[in-house]
């Protein structure tokens, strides 16, 4: 009768880190994704804020740079300005 030490063969070790290396990538590219998303949500708020303030800028000096107001179709001019 053969006595077998216990423990696991490395078959089993192998098959063990195989299946934890794939569980892990899979981890790792759902991480990544989700870290885009949280920098593209990040990009679009700062742009909303940016042209709130832009807005508020305008609205409350009752002037817009004359780009700014040619792209955005806007028409504020300076008080007094006649256009």
């Amino acid at each position: 009768m053969t006595r077998t030490a216990p423990g696991f063969s490395l078959i089993e070790m192998a098959i063990v880190l195989t299946i934890l290396g794939a569980l892990l990538s899979g981890l790792l590219v759902a991480l990544g994704q989700s870290t885009e998303n949280s920098r593209r949500i990040e990009a679009r708020n700062e742009l909303r804020d940016f042209s709130e303030a832009l807005y508020g800028f305008a609205q409350y000096y009752r002037y817009m740079l004359k780009q700014v107001a040619e792209k955005t179709n806007v028409t504020l001019v300076r008080q007094g300005e006649i256009s």
